[in-house]
């Protein structure tokens, strides 16, 4: 961060690809644009397979990782905090290693990874939000299921499993439904039977069937590295820079110590309150926001900049996930 900071002219940008999910990315804007009003209560649940196996077994031991907390729902802080925009100032967790790895050792070392947890966060605005992750569930119809519920409506956004090739589109991955905030108080006040419910709209996020085959997440890898080739070459700002990726971790943390201690863990602890005062001041300005769903035009762009990609992907018979969206990216900024 030090680094960071003493070189303002040079880009840090931090892979927070969630972001960037197409119908996660419109549940974003939704949010931001005021569409269910003040934002009060945020879920964000994954249930997923269990950690691949990397190289030298490094994501086994919490020595290398921070632990699963930090290395793997980093993402998840980073959406709170980008969707809630308020300081985090408290953290409970309840957590452990239940089912994954038990039996796994590595020169003579047991796998000691979180493979479950909640997650509470409270936020300075009076919001609150919580993370639910399991790491043994990959019997689920969603990996990712995120809820934002504000005074005025309520918004939700799923994503499949990172290992699905295609989506049925007849199946909607993005809810909204609204509501008036003064029928609630008037219902309050004279009604004495339930209301009728609010039908919510509910839509499907197309995502382009190149970027479903090319990566994971979705077509997450193909917008993030698309909007970071942009900023590089145009001299733009990170859309998340290493104050984001600080303040998640900074969660991660928070969470496991509150597990560990059995205790709720007040983020004055980490002395990490300048970086959020940083990041609010940095984020006063909007950026342009490209590559993303953020706005109708942007997203346009991205579609027909995929359109536009008329060469074949390099293959030598392997997938290369990060490569080979890399260079979609950097073609498709060309056109």
């Amino acid at each position: 961060l030090d680094l960071v900071e003493a070189n303002p002219d040079t880009m840090f940008w931090v892979g927070m690809e969630y972001r960037y999910i197409p119908s996660v990315d419109r549940l974003i804007s939704e949010v931001h644009r005021g569409s269910i009003g003040s934002v009060k209560m945020l879920s964000i649940r994954e249930h997923r397979f269990p950690f691949l196996r990397k190289v030298g077994n490094w994501n086994r031991f919490k020595e290398n990782t921070g632990d699963t907390l930090v290395e793997k729902c980093c993402h998840f802080f980073d959406l709170m905090l980008h969707i809630v925009a308020s300081k985090p100032i408290r953290v409970f967790g309840s957590g452990g290693q239940d089912v994954n790895h038990l039996d796994e050792s590595y020169d003579g070392k047991k796998s000691n990874i979180l493979d479950n947890a909640f997650v509470i966060v409270d936020f300075e605005g009076g919001q609150r939000a919580c993370l639910d992750i399991c790491m043994f569930a990959e019997a689920s119809k969603n990996q990712e299921e995120i809820c934002v519920v504000g005074d005025a409506g309520k918004v939700e956004a799923c994503a499949p499993a990172h290992g699905a090739k295609a989506i049925d589109v007849d199946i909607p991955n993005f809810v909204i439904g609204r509501v008036d905030p003064s029928t609630r108080r008037r219902r309050a006040e004279s009604d004495d039977q339930p209301p009728a419910p609010v039908v919510p709209e509910a839509s499907h996020i197309e995502i382009d069937e190149r970027l479903m085959e090319v990566g994971a997440h979705c077509g997450a890898t193909y917008y993030e590295l698309e909007a970071f080739v942009f900023a590089a070459r145009h001299g733009e700002a990170a859309q998340v820079d290493a104050l984001d990726g600080a303040l998640a971790v900074a969660l991660g943390v928070a969470a496991h110590r509150s597990i560990d201690e059995k205790r709720i863990v007040e983020m004055s602890e980490l002395e990490v309150d300048k970086y959020w005062e940083l990041r609010h001041r940095k984020h006063t300005k909007p950026l342009r926001q490209r590559g993303t769903m953020s706005g109708a035009n942007s997203y346009s762009e991205s579609l027909q900049n995929l359109a536009n990609l008329a060469t074949a992907l390099p293959s030598d018979g392997v997938k290369h996930l990060q490569q080979d969206g890399w260079d979609m990216a950097l073609r498709a900024d060309d056109q």
